[in-house]
């Protein structure tokens, strides 16, 4: 038995306890007696940064929510243009009125920036180059290329060559024949300065194995040089014979035009090096007066005089020759085979250099007596042909990107290209750069480049890293645009450029 006073104690501690829990204890409301007195909780808009909150209420006697409001997320701001940098875009908010600026969102599927224009690309596989640093020898299957120190050489020119080697076969009918004759020997020289400064296109010539270039000609500056001279190597492979002037000249100058048309095809890469097909015929240009002395005389007579009012005497007439018998005969180098079967050659016994009378026997024993008759006949019905057009254009749309520089000939032109129909191209900036700076020492100033198309234009600028600096689209054509920080440009869609010139030369501005 628990002592009297334990029991008391007992008795009051839980006397104690109960007091307090019913202190702590306080009674459910209950609402569902309430007249509830409804207070309505204003709406507060949303705005460009801050979220809001849809109209709700509550009674102001139980203090019971009775809509509750929802909250309506920041509308961010909005606008119809923005500027834009690798980071961030920045516009004028349409609803704020202020000037904000936000963190690009980016797609990572299509690597663009949900809101602006800002995108991401990965860089083209642009060709690079080096400058030999001493004379340098570079040697493929059918070439040994022997090139002056200090020589801007593209690093796939083994591919550039060895694919030219196969067109002109191709396009000719012919066949080289460096089993026989060894391999071709290119040279490729560098011009003598002249007050300073060095042409990059200034000598071409072939003899009988080996052509001597300059350094311009290995495609470089859009010169066709290299196609022409080989051409005569592969007239020399088939035949010895030195038939002079037109013949030779014009064979050279069509097949030159033949297989550019075929690189536009086929290789546009090296099409655009050799420069436009269409191209070949300005140099090739007679006038009116032109046209009507060359009728005057016999085909026979120009064979050794020179044509009036011509630009190149034997490359215009020759021209015409091949085009002729191309058009007419379905080929025009059978002459040099077929004369070489009726009067092998030997050189160790034969002059090679035939008389006049002898050269006007080749074509009527190849294609019959009146091939020559019937040439001016012919030409009369297409001299339209061959007449330098202001709108010539070359079809690159099948070129996705190419390295460009500008023309170093007799004097230095800001002119890269013209006539030039693209679909989506990219042009590499900073090898041009590099060209312009570490190859040929000119320094530039508010590097940039103009251009005039036949359309209006959208044209994209990158970082060399594929990151878009700008964006322009110019409803009237043509345009200027600067340079400074570009390391690729692209033309976006289909287009014509009718003209494209680089500036910002120190030494000519």
């Amino acid at each position: 038995m628990q002592p009297k006073s334990t029991k008391i104690i007992s008795i009051t501690l839980l006397f104690f306890i109960v007091i307090c829990l019913s202190s702590c204890y306080k009674a459910p409301q209950v609402t569902e007696y309430c007249s509830h007195e409804v207070v309505i909780d204003k709406a507060v808009p949303a705005t460009c940064t801050e979220t809001g909150l849809t109209e709700g209420s509550h009674c102001s006697l139980c203090n019971t929510v009775l809509v509750k409001q929802q909250v309506i997320p920041a509308e961010g701001h909005s606008s119809e243009e923005y500027d834009f940098d690798i980071e961030n875009h920045y516009g004028y908010c349409l609803k704020c009125g202020n000037r904000f600026t936000e963190k690009h969102d980016m797609d990572p599927e299509t690597k663009k920036c949900r809101k602006c224009d800002f995108e991401t690309v990965t860089p083209p596989p642009f060709p690079s180059g080096y400058i030999t640093k001493e004379h340098t020898t570079i040697e493929t299957k059918h070439f040994i290329c022997e090139i002056d120190a200090d020589t801007y050489i593209i690093d796939n020119l083994e591919y550039y060559l060895e694919t030219l080697f196969d067109a002109l076969e191709v396009v000719s009918g012919l066949s080289f024949n460096t089993a026989e004759h060894g391999k071709i020997l290119v040279e490729v020289k560098k011009a003598q300065p002249v007050d300073g400064y060095v042409s990059e296109t200034h000598i071409a010539y072939a003899y009988f194995n080996r052509i001597v270039i300059s350094t311009g000609d290995l495609f470089i500056s859009g010169g066709h040089a290299i196609a022409h001279e080989l051409s005569h190597i592969l007239q020399n492979h088939n035949c010895g014979w030195n038939f002079r002037r037109i013949l030779p000249e014009g064979f050279a100058v069509y097949t030159t035009y033949k297989v550019t048309k075929y690189m536009e095809e086929n290789h546009p890469d090296i099409a655009y090096a050799l420069e436009a097909a269409e191209n070949n015929m300005r140099n090739e240009k007679i006038s009116a007066a032109g046209y009507k002395e060359l009728y005057s005389k016999p085909l026979s007579y120009w064979q050794e005089n020179l044509l009036p009012h011509a630009m190149s005497s034997d490359y215009a007439i020759g021209f015409r020759l091949m085009k002729y018998l191309d058009s007419v005969y379905g080929e025009y180098s059978s002459w040099i085979t077929e004369y070489q079967k009726a009067n092998p050659f030997t050189p160790d016994v034969s002059d090679d250099r035939l008389d006049i009378a002898e050269i006007n026997r080749v074509l009527p024993m190849t294609y019959g007596e009146h091939v020559e008759a019937n040439f001016y006949t012919w030409l009369k019905r297409n001299e339209g042909f061959f007449e330098e057009k202001p709108d010539n254009t070359t079809d690159r749309t099948h070129l996705s990107y190419i390295n460009i520089y500008p023309r170093y000939n007799y004097r230095l032109s800001t002119i890269c290209f013209e006539g030039f129909e693209y679909q989506d191209i990219y042009f590499n900036i900073d090898q041009l750069r590099r060209y312009i700076t570490e190859y040929k020492g000119d320094k530039l100033g508010n590097f940039r480049f103009f251009f005039g198309a036949l359309e209006p234009t959208t044209i994209k600028l990158y970082d060399s890293e594929g990151n878009l600096i700008a964006k322009h689209f110019s409803e009237t054509a043509v345009g200027t645009y600067s340079l400074e920080g570009v390391g690729f440009i692209q033309f976006v869609g289909r287009g014509t450029i009718m003209r494209f010139n680089i500036l910002g030369f120190a030494s000519i501005e």
